[in-house]
């Protein structure tokens, strides 16, 4: 109980210090586009080139209408890119501050958060293109959209303790990287980040509905698309969160001390 008062004082003291784990993901955004001309939007621009793309030959495939698929994709693929970005980066996320473990005190919250601030940045850059093809495509909008907030949130919970627990385990275990990198791509296929759930057959649905990444994917998504969330989603990723962030925070008790020794 004593440790568990300790961690949610950790969090909240990681919470109130919230200017550095900023100041340290903007750091990190400016020295990884320094001396570009239009910096982060660059992965912006990607982003856009990728959703065009995919977006008119998927939508071919499928026999859809454009307007109706680009939307849909588009905001798939920007809440995606944000997931697959904290799956692989949470990797390093201790690694690749050792220098700063090693020389000064700080929570290791704190690492976590500069990398979650850091992805979330590099969304609302992305989120530019969400805005444009909206706008192109003629996509309406309603009071749905305001359970964007809460779906977001969950979201970022959720990123959170995925971000520890794979943190912890890709530092004592080294080969944790390339089975996330290989099986962040399978994961994107088996999502309906770019088809929808309606498209299987009735017997195969299970694929997306036992998948977790579906429903955070859906939290957010439909509000965009003035679609009512789903109470199911909902459910299952208040599920989700739950049970990861007991067994990251047990994890992180167990075994954050030794993180250094791992290094």
């Amino acid at each position: 109980m004593n440790y568990t008062n300790t961690l949610i004082s950790e969090f909240y003291d990681c919470l109130k210090n919230s200017h550095i784990w900023l100041i340290l993901s903007f750091t990190e955004i400016k020295s990884r586009y320094r001396r570009t001309v239009i910096g982060p939007f660059w992965l912006t621009l990607g982003t856009a080139t990728t959703i065009l793309g995919m977006g008119f030959v998927w939508s071919s495939l499928f026999g859809m209408n454009v307007q109706d698929f680009l939307p849909y994709f588009a905001t798939g693929m920007v809440i995606w890119i944000y997931i697959a970005s904290v799956l692989n980066e949470g990797c390093s996320v201790f690694t690749s501050q050792a220098a700063l473990i090693h020389n000064i005190k700080m929570s290791y919250f704190l690492h976590v958060m500069t990398m979650i601030s850091r992805n979330v940045i590099i969304m609302l850059h992305n989120m530019l293109v969400v805005i444009i093809v909206f706008i192109v495509c003629g996509q309406s909008i309603n009071l749905n959209i305001l359970w964007f907030l809460p779906g977001i949130l969950l979201l970022f919970l959720n990123s959170f303790w995925i971000s520890i627990l794979i943190g912890v385990f890709a530092t004592r275990f080294r080969d944790v990287a390339s089975m996330i990198a290989n099986l962040t791509t399978l994961i994107m296929f088996i999502t309906p980040v770019m088809w929808k759930v309606e498209m299987l057959q009735e017997k195969r649905r299970f694929i997306a509905t036992l998948n977790p990444f579906t429903h955070m994917i859906s939290i957010v998504r439909d509000p965009l698309l003035s679609q009512p969330p789903s109470l199911e989603s909902y459910c299952i990723v208040i599920g989700v969160l739950f049970l990861g962030f007991n067994f990251s925070l047990w994890l992180y008790r167990k075994y954050i001390h030794r993180v250094v020794f791992w290094m």
